[in-house]
């Protein structure tokens, strides 16, 4: 697991994922999209709150790029290939520990582009080529309550492993919520277990 590569770009038929650069045109249009989406993605993202200005984005973008560069993290702007329009981002992060390896998604979308089937095509985009890299595990975590993103690990066939309750507190929600973990091993691995 320690020799996969995070690629700068991944593309399928309809979308495109790449690495974005880290400039303040960048920032001011992603944080354009984040602005417009904040009471959409305010329910399930904590950091949303602290997005508050063009500048927050810009030292995202920065830690974008530091993670790609010491291929830790993967932020994969997701463009639409008919219109070149911006989506969302769909992440790979690495996790290890001398007993633990995993690399786990996360994702959103802006709503305006939500319930085309994108984010299930970005995450199995990432998907496949973790696995051609010989990645053991992918994971996936979301609120108990949030069906669109609930949807996505269960259309591509992920394992539900559990549910952390009372995982974190949610200010916006003003709730304590309910994490699922779906879980994907590599199709070798799967095999051996049968």
């Amino acid at each position: 697991m320690n020799n996969i590569k995070f690629k700068e770009q991944l593309t399928s038929k309809r979308i495109t994922l790449k690495i974005p650069t880290a400039n303040f045109e960048t920032a001011h249009m992603l944080f354009d999209v984040v602005n417009r989406n904040r009471e959409h993605l305010s329910k399930w993202l904590p950091w949303v709150a602290k997005n508050t200005q063009p500048e927050d984005s810009y030292h995202f973008l920065q830690s974008v790029v530091k993670g790609f560069n010491e291929n830790t993290k993967a932020e994969y702007f997701i463009y639409e290939k008919s219109t070149g329009d911006f989506c969302g981002i769909c992440s790979a992060h690495t996790h290890f520990s001398p007993t633990h390896k995993y690399i786990s998604l996360g994702y959103w979308l802006d709503k305006e582009k939500c319930g085309k089937g994108y984010m299930t095509e970005a995450v199995k985009l990432i998907e496949d080529d973790l696995f051609a890299q010989n990645t053991t595990r992918l994971i996936i975590q979301n609120d108990i309550e949030n069906m669109g993103s609930v949807n996505v690990p269960k259309r591509l066939g992920y394992h539900l492993e559990g549910i952390a309750r009372a995982d974190f507190y949610s200010e916006y929600l003003g709730s304590y919520r309910d994490i699922y973990t779906w879980s994907k091993l590599h199709p070798n691995i799967e095999k051996q277990r049968g």
